[in-house]
C-alpha cells in the first residue's frame, strides 16, 4: 500500500486515545459447534455445543459491513469447526466483496465433503489452515480416532482444487518428540506454511495438565523453530513461523520474528476476536476458566447491543492491553527495557498459566538471563554439529528478509 493511500486511510479511520488502532487482523469464531472434542481445546468445543444464540446470517453480514468500515484487512474464520456453519460460503463471498482477505482454520475432516463449495470459492480464499498435531497415532490420540486419515483426504482435495494450505501445530508433551517427523510429513505433502505454537494450560487442557510443557520444553521448541526457519529460508522451502506465545527479545528473536521484534499482544490494538454469539474480545484465546461461566471477563460488548465502532472506540475497552498499568507489571517484565514493545508477551499465555495478565510465564530473554545462556550460541553449535555453516545460513537469512516483504497468513492462537 502506497504512502498517500496509507495517509488517506489514517485520516479516515477512527483513533483510540490518540493512537491509530484499528482491527486490521480479526479472528472470527463463526460457530462453537464442532465434530471433535480435542484434548487441548481452549474453548472446550464439541458436537452440539453452541455459544448461546449464535449470530444469524443477516447479523453476520451486518457485522462484516462494520468490520470493513473499521478498516479490517485480514480475517480468519474459526470455530469450533467453521465448516459446520451452513452459511460459511455466504460469509466468505461477502468478506471478499468488501475487500477483506479470508483464511480458514479447520480440523480438516469436512474438506472433502465440501469440495464443490470450496472449488467455487477458490479465488476468494487466501489459505486454508489445517490443524495437524502429529503423525497418525499421535494426532488421533489428541483429536480422535480416524481424524488423521481425513486430514490426508483434505490435503488431496485442496491440492486438486488449487487452494493453498498451511498447518497449525499445537505443541505439548503429547507430541513434542515428533516434530522432526511431522516437519518431514508437511514438506512432503506440499504445505506452504507452518505455524507452530505452544499449548495453553486452559480449557480442556486443564484436564491433561500433566502434558503441559515446562521451561525446558519451551527452550527446545524455540530452538527447533529457529533452526527450521534458517534452513527453510536457505532452501526456499516451507515458511515456518511461531505463534505469539513464543519469544521474546532473546538472542534468537531476530530469527523467530524475522528481524522485526515481537510487536506485542495484538488484542484491542490491531487485533480482534469475535465469538459466535456476537461478543467482542481482544483475542479468541482469552476465555473464562470455567466451562459453565456465565460471562467472559474479557468480553468488551456485544454487537447485538452496541455497534462494533462504539465498542472499539470506547475508552473502557481492552484496557488490559491498551493502557498497561506498569504498577501491576510483575518481574521480570517490570524492569525490562523492551516492556513498551513486548507488552509482556502473549496475554492469553500469561492468564492461563499464572492467572494474571501482567505476569509472563515463558520468556526466552528472561530464561537466558536466569540461566546465563545464549540461545544463539546453542543454535549455532547445534547446526554446526550437523555439518551446516551457521554464518552462511545467518547471512543468507538476513539478506532474504531485508529484500522481501515478509508476510504470512493470519491463523490463530485459538485452536
Amino acid at each position: 500500500m502506497g504512502f498517500f493511500k496509507e495517509l488517506r486511510k489514517a485520516f479516515r479511520l477512527p483513533r483510540v486515545s490518540g493512537h491509530l488502532w484499528y482491527p486490521k487482523y480479526v479472528v472470527w469464531e463463526i460457530t462453537l459447534n464442532c465434530n471433535l472434542a480435542c484434548k487441548h481445546c481452549g474453548s472446550r468445543a464439541k458436537a452440539g455445543r453452541l455459544r448461546g444464540n449464535e449470530l444469524s446470517t443477516d447479523e453476520a453480514l451486518e457485522l462484516i459491513n462494520q468490520l470493513a468500515d473499521l478498516g479490517t484487512e485480514y480475517i480468519t474464520l474459526s470455530g469450533g469447526e467453521p465448516l459446520l456453519r451452513r452459511d460459511w460460503p455466504v460469509l466468505v463471498k461477502e468478506l471478499a466483496r468488501r475487500g477483506i482477505k479470508v483464511s480458514i482454520i479447520t480440523n480438516g475432516t469436512l474438506i472433502s465433503r465440501q469440495k464443490e463449495q470450496l472449488k467455487a470459492l477458490k479465488d476468494l480464499i487466501e489459505v486454508i489452515a489445517i490443524s495437524v498435531d502429529g503423525l497418525e497415532e499421535t494426532h488421533d490420540i489428541i483429536r480422535g480416532r480416524g481424524v488423521f486419515a481425513k486430514v490426508r483426504e483434505a490435503i488431496e482435495t485442496l491440492r486438486e482444487i488449487g487452494i493453498p494450505y498451511g498447518a497449525c501445530t499445537v505443541v505439548s508433551k503429547f507430541n513434542k518428540g515428533e516434530l522432526e517427523e511431522l516437519f518431514a510429513f508437511l514438506k512432503g505433502e506440499g504445505f506452504s506454511y507452518w505455524q507452530v505454537q505452544q499449548v495453553f494450560l486452559g480449557g480442556r487442557m486443564r484436564d491433561y495438565s500433566e502434558f503441559a510443557p515446562d521451561e525446558d520444553d519451551f527452550i527446545d521448541l524455540a530452538l527447533f523453530i529457529a533452526e527450521k526457519i534458517l534452513l527453510e529460508t536457505y532452501n526456499n522451502g516451507l515458511y515456518i513461523f511461531p505463534g505469539d506465545d513464543i519469544g521474546y527479545y532473546s538472542s534468537i528473536d531476530y530469527i523467530l520474528w524475522r528481524n522485526k521484534g515481537f510487536p506485542g499482544c495484538a488484542a484491542g490494538r490491531y487485533g480482534l476476536g469475535i465469538e459466535a454469539n456476537g461478543e467482542i474480545v481482544g483475542c479468541l484465546s482469552l476465555e473464562p476458566e470455567k466451562e459453565d461461566a456465565k460471562e467472559n471477563p474479557f468480553a468488551e460488548g456485544n454487537i447485538r447491543e452496541r455497534s462494533l465502532r462504539d465498542i472499539w472506540l470506547s475508552e473502557s475497552s481492552f484496557i488490559y492491553n491498551r493502557r498497561i498499568d506498569k504498577r501491576k507489571v510483575k518481574k521480570p517484565c517490570r524492569t525490562c527495557k523492551y516492556l513498551s514493545q513486548c507488552r509482556m508477551g502473549c496475554t492469553a499465555q500469561a492468564y492461563y498459566y499464572t492467572g494474571d495478565v501482567y505476569k509472563v510465564k515463558f520468556c526466552l530473554k528472561a530464561i537466558e538471563e536466569k540461566r546465563g545462556i545464549s540461545l544463539r550460541d546453542i543454535l549455532r553449535d547445534r547446526l554446526e554439529s550437523k555439518g551446516y555453516s551457521f554464518k552462511r545460513l545467518e547471512e543468507h537469512f538476513l539478506k532474504e528478509i531485508s529484500q522481501k516483504v515478509q508476510t504470512y497468513p493470519l491463523f490463530t492462537l485459538s485452536y
